[in-house]
């Protein structure tokens, strides 16, 4: 029997807009371009990347962004094309004045927080600030146990990409906000103690990356050794949780600063001064 796959589907886009209303120079414009989503390669599937969405209910758009971007993928992944243009479309959108998925969420001279907000927040050595809880959020959490009023969700995102032989592992540490809630007064040793805590996930992450490159041959060796390693990392994580007390053990605190100073070169603690009158 045959079967029925979803070969193209083609979109046509009409935006019309008034520019410099109220001016001299007013005018209107009509904009119009056409677009086809086409489906190929069907013997040759995709390994999804390994991330949970702790909501259902986030849209697609925000999942993209929560996505670092693959050069290694997209790289070795020539797409269909419905032109033989390769050359122009590749100056359009290097082009500085060309607004890109790579450039969405980026800061730049003429758009100062990007063009727009990214939620999901990757770990890239700066320092995070999370601002106190308002008032609904605080009603919201109901108990009289600290460790209820806070839970900072960092994830993993693996991606398992393949192509002619070549097996690359892409791998990110990420914040997850629709998860995360910190219902408690916000000072130096709690902004201490979150940034510490996202740098001690980041070095979880390098080494599941360093075990998952050892078993990167078998896809199904693969997954075992991602579930194996995630499951040791949650202990590990609930351990340092439990030793420093969100920065009231300074003891512990020091500890773990001393492996992210010696493995990632920062000093929360210099740079926090969490345990200064």
């Amino acid at each position: 029997h045959s079967i029925s796959r979803f070969k193209s589907v083609d979109f046509n886009y009409v935006i019309r807009y008034r520019s410099r209303v109220g001016t001299a120079h007013e005018k209107n414009y009509s904009l119009s371009t056409n677009a086809i989503l086409y489906a190929y390669s069907y013997e040759n599937i995709f390994q999804l990347p390994l991330f949970n969405f702790s909501d259902a209910d986030i849209g697609d758009y925000r999942k993209m962004n929560a996505f670092p971007f693959n050069s290694f993928f997209w790289d070795n992944n020539d797409e269909y094309k419905i032109n033989h243009q390769n050359d122009a479309n590749t100056l359009f959108f290097i082009d500085s004045n060309s607004i890109t998925n790579l450039s969405l969420f980026t800061k730049s001279n003429r758009i100062k927080r990007g063009l727009f907000e990214h939620p999901f927040i990757s770990w890239t050595g700066k320092r995070i600030f999370i601002r106190e809880s308002g008032i609904d959020t605080l009603l919201k959490v109901r108990t009289d146990f600290k460790s209820d009023k806070y839970l900072l969700s960092v994830k993993y995102y693996v991606d398992y990409c393949s192509y002619n032989g070549i097996i690359h592992i892409e791998t990110s540490t990420i914040l997850d906000p629709y998860q995360s809630f910190y219902a408690l007064p916000i000072d130096a040793k709690a902004n201490c103690f979150i940034n510490l805590y996202f740098d001690y996930c980041e070095l979880q992450r390098r080494n599941l990356e360093n075990v998952l490159n050892k078993n990167r041959l078998n896809y199904s060796g693969f997954k075992q050794a991602y579930f194996s390693e995630m499951e040791k990392i949650q202990l590990e994580r609930d351990n340092f949780i439990k030793a420093v007390e969100r920065g009231a053990n300074r003891k512990a605190m020091e500890m773990y600063n001393a492996e992210v100073k010696s493995k990632l070169g920062i000093d929360n603690i210099a740079l926090f001064k969490p345990y200064e009158e």
